[in-house]
């Protein structure tokens, strides 16, 4: 049985052209619709219960005809209604999944025989939920994605094939119907086409020049004969359909007449020349403009690099374009390809190459070109499979996290803009787990550059599953990676583990603004400060006063981070502070170091809660003082009464007691009966870790906090 032949779409604002490469002849090929043309309009007609779709559609548009929908690829990735038509609302994927099976159909009656997958052509500056939109749109149409490829890329392949030039620098301007992209690509060694970077506009197109024809004459109309138009539907339909016959009557003619009936009015001529055309969507070539130079600005490039400019997109054949191109470059355009058919060629060419290998980032890197290297002459390809085609996706991914300073969520780079797909960046991180909840990762994924509210966020990822870790923190590693297609994708494992773990995709919560707010509003991030309070009397001597400054030291490793400050103190017959509160877990581990039995005397005849009050007392943030004794003081009265004043002022105190130390005793200076505790000396270590977890957990928000944030790191592939 014969494989059945991948076939190329490109999914047009304005056009779609389906094509296949032809193995026989060596060479991609246009099919044709079953009108016999090569291009069929994205314009959907609803007539009753008929649907009618391409040629006829777009006859019923330029006649003026209701239920006509077009330029709806503009509106891919949202979920909102975009056509209501006959009391029945469609989004931007119901009716390009209408017009896909459309084509599916008239393919498969010109080749006779089934189709099933597909390459799709998308615009280069498309993010994830407009092409996650564009798959599940092919998916409910009953076609498989091989790939989406960039739009100007696939141009850029098909031009590639007969006029490769080693070293040649070509900027691709891609201006279709609907959507720009300008793309820098560098023809390298070995038949490769690498895409340096690329920038554009999704809603800024032919369309957009259409706007302004309509709404010149709209003012014109109105100038000569003091009439609204746009109080009359039906005539605006019939004059938008007839924009299209304008612009392009102007594309070989210095001037159109025009004429309009019309309603209570009659007859109206006017006309519009070139020069005025070009005049009204001259702010429109301007922002074009302004992303190419972005383009060369982000390589340090100038028009002098370079080597060519290739038109791509049925607009560019408006004469402004070329004319506004070579008046900032001072190159003339060149047009060896085809402005209509060159993508959907290179997708068609794409088609039989092998998928690229996925580009493992270990740091952030930026898009690098020989930019001084001599352009070799023009040799075509002679073996189109021998082609090599590197694309990238232009959006970086990111996601919410917390700056250094522990004060406000930031947008915390994965992978910047501009890598080569597909590409995939891993990150681990330390958390904190409970026995007693579910252990969930809440992960906001951004695509853009600056603040979190300039991007889009993607959606909450949540990774669950996380076992319970007795002691300190778990690693959890998570990959986050680029499809060739430009798709994101998560994954993540715990530890050494060879499977991964569970992550489901939910909504993105309608208010985020917690998110734009400084972290000290969230009490999930205060500040907190601990004093660790060891017994130095007598009993303490030898291995018990070991054991306990062990312990000690191990709770400032495992609390440790910019936002918790540790102190310590000494109590027998008097109260000493050896270590002042501080962030820095050396300077804390000092404190600790100074500690010996006998600091302070070899009885037991104080406690340490005044001093514990008057150095915490005026502190923002939680305070908790964690005591460890081995017996029961003199002055336990004295020692209740300072410490119920400490617990009424929200200081936490937690009791730990071993050898002699009595529950009671504990329970009567502890701020709640869970903080009181009788451990083996033994366990001392493992009880102070306890704690340091659970006030960690309690301590710290979900995932985005200052200490988790602090220990991501990049890695490579495992």
């Amino acid at each position: 049985m014969n494989k059945l032949p991948v076939i190329a779409i490109d999914l047009g604002t304005t056009n779609c052209l389906t094509a296949i490469y032809d193995q026989n002849a060596h060479q991609p090929s246009i099919i044709k619709n079953k009108n016999g043309n090569k291009i069929t309009p994205s314009i959907i007609q609803f007539d009753g219960e008929n649907i009618i779709i391409g040629d006829e559609a777009k006859e019923a548009y330029e006649a003026g005809d209701v239920g006509c929908v077009t330029a709806f690829k503009r509106y891919m990735g949202s979920s909102s209604c975009c056509a209501y038509i006959g009391n029945k609302e469609y989004t931007a994927v119901e009716l390009t999944t209408l017009l896909l099976k459309y084509l599916k159909d008239n393919v498969e009656t010109v080749l006779q025989q089934p189709i099933y997958e597909v390459i799709i052509t998308v615009p280069a500056y498309f993010r994830h939920k407009e092409r996650q939109a564009t798959l599940q749109a092919a998916k409910n149409a009953g076609l498989k994605v091989k790939m989406l490829i960039n739009e100007p890329t696939a141009a850029a392949l098909n031009y590639g094939i007969q006029h490769f030039r080693k070293n040649a620098k070509i900027l691709v301007y891609d201006l279709g119907g609907g959507t720009f992209d300008v793309t820098l690509i560098e023809m390298s060694k070995e038949n490769q086409i690498n895409c340096l970077i690329t920038k554009g506009n999704h809603i800024l197109g032919g369309k957009d020049f259409d706007k302004c024809i309509f709404n010149y004459l709209v003012n014109q109309i109105y100038y000569d004969t003091g009439i609204d138009i746009k109080e009359y539907s039906g005539f605006i339909n019939e004059l938008m359909g007839r924009i299209e016959h304008i612009k392009m009557t102007l594309t070989n003619a210095s001037k159109v007449k025009i004429k309009l009936n019309i309603p209570n009015y009659g007859v109206y001529r006017t006309e519009l020349t070139n020069q005025e055309f070009e005049n009204i969507t001259s702010h429109l070539l301007d922002k074009t403009g302004v992303l190419c130079q972005d383009v060369l600005d982000e390589l340090h490039y100038t028009w002098n690099d370079i080597t060519d400019i290739l038109l791509v997109g049925g607009s560019t054949r408006m004469p402004q374009v070329s004319k506004y191109l070579e008046k900032i470059s001072g190159h003339k355009p060149i047009t060896q390809v085809h402005p209509d058919e060159a993508v959907v060629l290179g997708a068609a060419i794409q088609s039989i190459l092998p998928a690229p290998k996925y580009n493992v980032l270990s740091a952030s890197s930026k898009p690098i070109a020989n930019k001084n290297a001599i352009v070799q002459k023009e040799k075509p390809v002679t073996s189109v499979s021998a082609m090599r085609l590197n694309d990238v996706q232009a959006h970086p991914l990111g996601m919410i996290a917390v700056n250094e300073e522990g004060t406000h969520y930031i947008n915390q780079n994965i992978i910047p803009p501009n890598q080569s797909i597909p590409v995939k960046c891993a990150r681990k991180f330390k958390y904190y787990t409970s026995a007693q909840k579910n252990n969930e990762i809440d992960i906001y994924l951004l695509q853009g550059i600056g603040n979190i509210f300039d991007c889009e966020i993607l959606n909450k990822y949540v990774i669950s599953g996380i076992r319970h870790k007795e002691e300190g923190s778990t690693l959890i590693r998570v990959q986050y990676s680029y499809d060739v297609s430009g798709i994101v994708h998560i994954q993540a494992r715990q530890e050494q583990d060879e499977c991964d773990l569970p992550i489901r995709e939910e909504p993105v919560p309608k208010d985020m603004s917690m998110f734009a707010k400084p972290i000290t509003q969230n009490p999930d991030n205060q500040t907190t400060y601990v004093f660790e309070i060891l017994d130095t009397s007598g009993s303490m001597f030898g291995e018990p006063i070991e054991e306990a400054k062990k312990a000690m030291i191990e709770f400032i490793d495992k609390l440790k981070g910019d936002h918790v400050y540790i102190g310590s103190m000494s109590v027998s017959n008097r109260t000493i502070i050896t270590g002042n509160l501080t962030n820095h877990p050396l300077e804390a581990k000092q404190g600790i170091k100074k500690l010996y039995c006998g600091l302070g005397g070899f009885g037991n005849c104080t406690h340490p809660f005044d001093t514990v009050y008057k150095n915490m007392h005026a502190l923002k943030g939680r305070r908790i003082a964690i005591i460890l004794a081995d017996g029961v003081w003199s002055y336990l009265e004295a020692a209740k009464k300072a410490a119920k004043r400490c617990i009424q002022d929200g200081i936490e105190i937690i009791a730990i007691g071993f050898g002699d130390a009595d529950y009671d005793f504990l329970r009567s200076i502890s701020s709640s009966d869970k903080n009181a505790m009788k451990v083996h000396q033994s366990q001392l270590v493992k009880s102070f870790g306890n704690i340091a977890q659970t006030i960690s957990e309690t301590s710290h928000s979900k995932f985005n906090n200052n200490e988790e944030t602090k220990t991501w790191e990049a890695i490579g592939e495992k």
